[in-house]
């Protein structure tokens, strides 16, 4: 029988492949009519989301991602299901700074990891008395303002307290190499304001002459 581990594991693999495909979808796909919202785009990104987990002569899509990065976060995993339930559960505010903050993690984790300078932040994911303060201190700052950002830091430290994934460091609970390089690429391109196409009655009507 699979661990639960390893199946939450492929489970936010195939979340992060279905999240990749709504976002594409957001942002090259065709424009909804107005009052008549389409159920493929909602319903498409689910049904890749599945399909990386169909294996195909014994490897799926999703065991090939996490044996090339290994397991994700479970704030990945979160983000990917709500980008899944096809809303913006985030205002715009609040999902920039959401990735400003993932970006400055990992400017600060990733190099200290691999070596560079004479402290490792990664290290202290093993003893996290101090950074569950920090966080601890960040939730409560954010729980009246901005709850679903305190829900989903919870949810990583419940994750964590329960030991749902293999790592015993915090770290990997919290932030991935993936997820750095999504919320870097989302504060640097900029963001495409798509208007809604209009329904036919109400383009046939704006192109009558007045």
């Amino acid at each position: 029988m699979i661990a639960l581990s390893t199946a939450l594991g492929l489970l936010t693999q195939a979340a992060a492949v279905g999240a990749v495909a709504a976002a594409a979808l957001r942002r090259w796909g065709p424009a909804p009519a107005v009052g008549t919202p389409p159920a493929w785009p909602h319903l498409l990104p689910l049904a890749i989301a599945a399909l990386a987990l169909v294996p195909v002569a014994g490897c799926s899509l999703a065991m090939v991602l996490r044996g090339l990065w290994n397991d994700l976060s479970f704030t990945t995993l979160q983000l990917a299901l709500l980008a899944l339930a096809g809303r913006d559960w985030l205002p715009a505010g609040q999902r920039r700074g959401l990735a400003a903050a993932i970006v400055a993690a990992g400017v600060l984790l990733f190099p200290t990891a691999l070596g560079a300078g004479p402290f490792d932040l990664y290290r202290s994911g093993f003893q996290p008395l101090p950074l569950l303060g920090v966080l601890g201190l960040a939730g409560l700052a954010l729980c009246w303002h901005a709850p679903l950002l305190t829900l989903l830091l919870a949810v990583d430290l419940g994750a964590y307290a329960l030991g749902l994934a293999d790592s015993s460091n915090l770290w990997d609970y919290l932030l991935d190499p993936v997820l750095f390089l999504y919320a870097l690429i989302l504060l640097l391109v900029p963001q495409r304001q798509r208007a809604p196409a209009l329904a036919p009655a109400a383009a046939a009507h704006a192109e009558q002459p007045e």
